[in-house]
């Protein structure tokens, strides 16, 4: 059976209530880590959503490029009026010229896919010698990522763990088109307890982060 999609034309004005007020969380300061250490100048996130992560990099005199699918999603991020170039399309077919980007990433979204490999394989085309890959999200098959979720609806789990490709499958992926360097780190745990409905009201789980350098 075909599992629904998420209507995210319809929850992009809502869209960035999930996230937090109080400054940037874990997995924005390794965003940030990471394109200071590395000094990259052009930049592509795939599914950029409302453009939250692209926002929190602008500050920086980079430049900057969201790709979505949904076009409300787009929109949103268009209203943050932030010197970012945003394009409709699909993650696995990217609208990019070969080797023109120096940091591609993705932030929780590489499970929404409808083909996560060959997304990887259009990142490595799209990037320049010596670009980087980051993927952030969660790995359900490694029994160290959860959610509370699980456990107060059936089949959630079973349906994520066929959503979410495992690491040990995504770094293989990552050494047969080509990257080097590939590594795994632990960017943001968080660890909460709900009870009842309290469940309801909150969306993040936790998230790791997977870099693959293209040389």
């Amino acid at each position: 059976m075909t599992n629904p999609r998420v209507n995210y034309d319809q929850i992009a004005p809502e869209y960035d209530a999930r996230f937090t007020s109080d400054g940037l969380t874990g997995t924005g300061k390794a965003l940030l880590e990471l394109t200071r250490t590395l000094n990259v100048s052009r930049i592509v996130e795939v599914a950029c959503g409302t453009g939250y992560w692209l926002a929190a990099l602008h500050s920086d005199a980079r430049e900057l490029y969201g790709l979505d699918l949904s076009f409300g999603m787009l929109s949103q991020a268009q209203k943050r009026k932030l010197p970012i170039k945003l394009v409709g399309g699909l993650a696995e077919r990217l609208p990019f010229e070969d080797a023109s980007f120096d940091l591609v990433f993705c932030v929780n979204a590489m499970h929404l896919f409808d083909d996560s490999q060959v997304f990887v394989n259009e990142a490595y085309r799209v990037l320049r010698a010596g670009g980087t890959l980051a993927i952030i999200g969660a790995d359900l098959h490694g029994g160290k990522d959860s959610w509370y979720g699980f456990h107060f609806f059936g089949g959630t789990y079973e349906t994520d763990l066929r959503r979410f490709p495992a690491w040990a499958t995504v770094s293989e992926w990552l050494a047969t088109v080509g990257f080097e360097k590939i590594e795994l780190q632990q960017v943001e745990r968080i660890v909460e307890t709900k009870r009842g409905r309290e469940v309801l009201g909150i969306p993040f789980s936790a998230r790791r982060v997977a870099r693959g350098w293209h040389c």
